[in-house]
C-alpha cells in the first residue's frame, strides 16, 4: 500500500502540471490586445471581430460540430484536409452560410492575444486548445510548407503541410 501511494503522488503531480500547461497566461500588467468586448456574439455560433469586421467561428472544425456549443474534443487536420473540411462546410451551408474560407495568416495573426502565452486566442470568445492553427497561405520559403500559429507564445511559423493543425473558419 505504501508502494502505492509513492506512485500516485508523482502521477498526480505530472496530470496537474500538463493541465496548468494547457491554460492560459497572461500578463496582467499589459493591456489587453484583444478584449472580449471586440467581438459581437452572433447567436449563431460565430462572432464578428469589430475591428475588422471578419466573422469567426468561434469552434475549431471538427467531424463533431453540428452542434455548435465547442464541447467536443478537436480534429486535427494536415493543410490539405483542412482546405477539404471548409470545402465541406461551404457545402453544408455551416452556420447558414456558404462563404467560409481558411483565413489567410494576416487575419489568422489578427486574434493574437498578444500578452498571453500558450493559448493564442481570447479563450473566453473562442475554443482554443494547444495546437497549430492553420492559415491558407502557402510557406514562400517551401512548397510543402504553409504558415500557422503556434499555440506557445502566438507565434507565426511555418509548418509542413503534411503535419497536423487546427481549423478556425473566416468569412
Amino acid at each position: 500500500m505504501h508502494h502505492r501511494k509513492k506512485i500516485l503522488l508523482p502521477v498526480t503531480l505530472i496530470l496537474l502540471l500538463a493541465w496548468a500547461d494547457a491554460s492560459a497566461v497572461c500578463n496582467s500588467s499589459v493591456v489587453a490586445s484583444k478584449p472580449e468586448h471586440l467581438y459581437i456574439d452572433n447567436n449563431d455560433g460565430s462572432v464578428t471581430d469589430s475591428e475588422t469586421g471578419l466573422v469567426w467561428v468561434r469552434c475549431v472544425l471538427s467531424d463533431e460540430d453540428t452542434q455548435f456549443e465547442c464541447d467536443f474534443s478537436p480534429k486535427s487536420y494536415t493543410w490539405g484536409e483542412a482546405l477539404q473540411r471548409v470545402q465541406q462546410a461551404n457545402q453544408d451551408a455551416y452556420l447558414g452560410a456558404s462563404d467560409w474560407r481558411l483565413p489567410n495568416i494576416k487575419e489568422l495573426n489578427s486574434l493574437v492575444q498578444l500578452e498571453c502565452d500558450r493559448v493564442p486566442f481570447n479563450s473566453s470568445v473562442f475554443q482554443s486548445f494547444g495546437n497549430v492553427y492553420w492559415s491558407s497561405t502557402p510557406s514562400f520559403e517551401s512548397l510543402d510548407e504553409a504558415w500557422s500559429i503556434r499555440s506557445v507564445g502566438g507565434g507565426i511559423q511555418a509548418s509542413e503541410k503534411v503535419s497536423s493543425g487546427l481549423v478556425l473558419i473566416v468569412r
